[in-house]
């Protein structure tokens, strides 16, 4: 089977054969970074999430990010570490703690909730009027093509993946621009495009499911097979409870992928499974981080309504700087999309 591979996300090199891709790998020519390809592959993965790493036969220092030989690697629980830099792994582990180690790319570091929230209004409080006005223009563009329901698909999420791209950049103090508030559409639409699709058709199940509840109990209270309306809503409820708290999995394991496919360049599949990892990784101060900035944009709309102009953004913001958090370097960020299938290099 032929392999393709790219250190940079613009120059793809190959084919070559899995044996000197592996020695590629211990040659420190390609590395757990690098975006590799072949024909039973959907996307480009990096090296380190590739089935030649799953597979066991090469591994991935989780120190120094190098590719070596699984069976010349010293274990350490579920990651493996390169001799050669074991004595600095150790000396980071008694400074800092293992919860420093990423895993898959996504940090293991604890999440703090708050912390994020005071950041995120701090990063507004710092570019105040711009941020605000580019937020408001986002909005209210989402609000129209809302209304245009044919477009909704093809927009809405580009829309909410540039905006959180724009208040990323705020976040990490880069430079920026209104420009960068659309990037959804000139740097990842269709890897955006699919997640949307995708999202939509797996909540549309989740809607239908939760009609078919209301439709089945009120046949049978109408029928009389329930004493009281108290019974029948005693059935109902945990099941609509379940179906919503599937629902917010959804948005929350969706929510990532597409500042990763902008942000980092990830294609599909990456996008989603780092999104997926961050999530499940950080499952209950994110489910937290959401519930809050819920809360308090609603207390934003209470405040005479305006007041959600200030709260949105500042927890958007948080967000982004939740996912500063999570996503360690490791998750590479090429320098631009390689094409769906490889053809060779010269």
């Amino acid at each position: 089977m032929e392999w393709f591979y790219s250190n940079d996300g613009a120059d793809q090199k190959g084919p070559v054969t899995r044996e000197e891709l592996v020695t590629l790998a211990i040659d420190g020519h390609v590395t757990g970074r690098t975006l590799i390809w072949n024909d039973s592959m959907k996307d480009w993965l990096p090296l380190s999430s590739s089935p030649l790493v799953e597979s066991g036969e090469l591994g991935v220092c989780v120190h120094s990010g190098k590719v070596m030989d699984r069976d010349q690697m010293t274990p350490y629980g579920d990651h493996l570490v390169d001799p050669a830099c074991k004595d600095e792994f150790v000396q980071t582990l008694m400074e800092q703690g293992d919860e420093t180690i990423p895993l898959d790319g996504v940090s293991q570091k604890p999440l703090a909730v708050i912390s994020n929230i005071s950041k995120g209004f701090a990063t507004v409080n710092g570019n105040l009027w711009p941020i605000i006005g580019i937020s408001l223009l986002n909005t209210l563009i989402q609000s129209i093509v809302s209304q245009l329901s044919p477009l909704n698909v093809f927009a809405q999420l580009h829309l909410m993946g540039g905006l959180n791209y724009y208040l990323l950049k705020n976040c990490r103090r880069q430079p920026n621009s209104i420009e960068d508030s659309f990037t959804g559409f000139s740097k990842a639409y269709a890897t955006i495009l699919l997640i949307m699709l995708i999202m939509f058709g797996i909540i549309l199940v989740l809607m239908v499911l939760l009609v078919i509840p209301f439709v089945i109990f009120g046949g049978l209270l109408d029928s009389g097979s329930f004493d009281s309306e108290a019974v029948a809503l005693g059935v109902m409820i945990p099941v609509i409870v379940l179906l919503f708290a599937a629902m917010m999995y959804v948005n929350m394991v969706f929510f990532w992928a597409p500042v990763l496919a902008i942000d980092r360049g990830l294609p599909l599949g990456a996008a989603l499974s780092f999104s997926r990892k961050a999530t499940h990784a950080h499952f209950f101060p994110l489910l937290g981080l959401f519930l809050l900035v819920g809360l308090i944009n609603i207390a934003g709309v209470l405040c005479l309504i305006v007041g959600v102009f200030y709260t949105m953004p500042a927890s958007y913001a948080a967000m982004m700087h939740a996912y500063d958090h999570m996503f360690s370097s490791k998750v590479e960020a090429p320098q631009q999309a390689l094409p769906t299938h490889a053809t060779a290099a010269s």
